[in-house]
């Protein structure tokens, strides 16, 4: 899913412009869809704005959206100024008004009405309502207009309905079958999850499933890179596509050293240095036990090996060598490092 879905042809009318009928014009929006909002007064459409765009703007601060993301929402909203209206510009439309059953028969009653006046095919559009303590089943039986009952479905949309994907779905016995399962189908190409209502419980969502469902949509908003963090460059003696060539990859010459001359190969005390802190700490005490007797092992532990410790300690165990050249490389570090003078050198009898 993207954070901001790619245009839909869908129109949705939402009836209520509420808190929840904005965040459900919101998220219809979000997910590519045209949206109508209506209410009886001009007050609340013109407050539907502002609460559609204070809870944008809270959700580019949290980081679900982006700020190029507002106005992309936003201009995809408009108002009607009468019912009628509403409903022409609408192929699916959403009541969302207050839980009164008597509001919502005649609000349904009214809409039908209107339909039916206007000749307008009841498989042309499906009427949803928001409702969650009523049964979708009083508030139908009671339309006058009994060809557009079929087209009358319950569509709840759980709490706080931004970034939410599960919907319930609620029909009755007068939903026709086909008016389920286009609602199902187009709610499916909306990337939501429908789920039918199974007459005994409304699911209601958990802290943590809203976080989880709020953490999705953050990892869909990276945040812009601004600016790169400043790395050091080492530069050797020459880059390879340098245009100076292998002029450049010699090693400048010292002031000690003439031009032109080869510096010297390392000595006899570098190697040794270098090939011990190759080996593992237990690794040279082992090796050294194999060459040299028990008292002079531990005058080397003593002299010797609290200078190799620092390097060994920071090899792993997997970078043992073979343990004739291990005896070589420790024989020529004992003899350059531990006993200058010479005289644990040689192995006692």
């Amino acid at each position: 899913m993207a954070r901001v879905h790619e245009p839909h042809s869908l129109k949705v009318g939402v009836v209520g412009c509420g808190r929840m009928g904005c965040a459900i014009a919101g998220e219809f929006v979000r997910r590519g869809c045209t949206v109508v909002l209506y209410d009886h007064t001009e007050y609340t459409r013109t407050r539907a704005f502002q609460t559609l765009r204070a809870s944008l703007w809270d959700h580019v601060a949290n980081g679900y959206l982006l700020k190029p993301d507002v106005e992309d929402i936003m201009v995809r909203i408009t108002t009607a100024d009468t019912l009628e209206d509403t409903l022409e510009r609408s192929e699916l439309l959403i009541e969302s008004v207050f839980e009164d059953a008597a509001l919502k028969r005649d609000l349904f009653n009214q809409m039908c009405e209107i339909l039916k006046a206007r000749a307008v095919p009841p498989d042309q559009i499906t009427l949803c309502s928001n409702t969650m303590a009523l049964p979708m089943q009083s508030i139908i039986e009671d339309i006058q207009a009994k060809e557009y009952r079929g087209s009358c479905i319950g569509m709840r949309f759980l709490h706080p309905v931004w970034f939410i994907d599960d919907v319930e779905i609620t029909d009755c016995d007068y939903t026709r079958r086909a008016t389920a399962a286009s609602v199902e189908k187009l709610l499916k190409q909306l990337f939501f999850q429908p789920f039918y209502y199974d007459g005994c419980y409304r699911r209601k969502l958990t802290l943590q499933e809203i976080t989880t469902y709020q953490s999705r949509q953050r990892l869909r908003c990276p945040e812009p890179i601004t600016s790169l963090p400043k790395r050091s460059i080492r530069k050797k003696f020459g880059s390879p596509g340098s245009p100076s060539g292998a002029a450049d990859r010699t090693p400048p010459a010292s002031p000690e050293m003439p031009a032109g001359s080869m510096p010297e190969p390392p000595s006899r005390r570098a190697r040794g240095r270098r090939a011990l802190r190759r080996l593992p700490r237990g690794a040279a005490l082992r090796t050294a036990r194999a060459v040299w007797p028990h008292g002079h092992v531990r005058r080397l532990r003593r002299q010797g090996a609290a200078r190799a410790a620092p390097h060994l300690r920071r090899l792993p165990r997997a970078d043992r060598e073979d343990p004739a050249r291990d005896a070589a490389a420790l024989s020529v570090y004992i003899c350059t490092c531990t006993c200058a003078e010479g005289s644990l050198c040689a192995p006692q009898a």
